[in-house]
């Protein structure tokens, strides 16, 4: 007995990311995150590698904390810049060649390595980040994502043995 509730299934119409119109500007937006994160995290390992100014106790902003968010925004402004040229330019070139392959990629790459020749304003520079990213995305969806083997075992090898702690 169902008491009056209605037991029936809707129909709802499901589409994949591949399919939905707004799926660039999202790839672009998580590019553009994903670049702001990691270049974030980068800035902050290499402001704990720089010289520090000395703190200053007279309650005024902390020079240091200052320096490391200075270095967190600009490290993370330009990898999130060369994920959303990445992302946005991959998206792109699959949208007007009408297909999902490498060379892609290696446009996406070769956008990235420009914003970073622009970003630091010497174009030699740029031109050799263009050419790396390129082919090193292109290797990577060219390989299937996989740049290493299915394993690194070999049979010359010694299995490593370990001994567990004991009191």
């Amino acid at each position: 007995m169902s008491r009056g509730l209605d037991t029936s299934v809707p129909k709802v119409i499901i589409s994949s990311p591949d399919e939905d119109e707004s799926s660039c500007v999202t790839s672009s937006l998580k590019g553009l995150a994903t670049g702001f994160v990691g270049g974030s995290l980068l800035g902050a390992i290499f402001s704990n590698w720089s010289d520090q100014p000395l703190t200053i106790r007279n309650q005024q902003a902390l020079p240091a904390l200052q320096k490391t968010g200075s270095l967190m925004m600009q490290h993370g402004s330009t990898l999130g810049a060369v994920g959303l040229a990445y992302a946005a330019v991959d998206c792109a070139a699959e949208s007007v060649r009408g297909e999902k392959d490498w060379f892609n990629g290696a446009l996406g790459g070769a956008a990235g390595g420009a914003i970073l020749g622009l970003r630091s304003g010497n174009p030699r520079l740029g031109f050799v980040s263009m050419i790396a990213l390129g082919a090193t995305s292109a290797a990577v969806d060219a390989s299937g994502w996989k740049l290493a083997g299915a394993g690194c075992r070999d049979e010359h090898t010694p299995v490593r043995r370990v001994y567990p702690y004991t009191n």
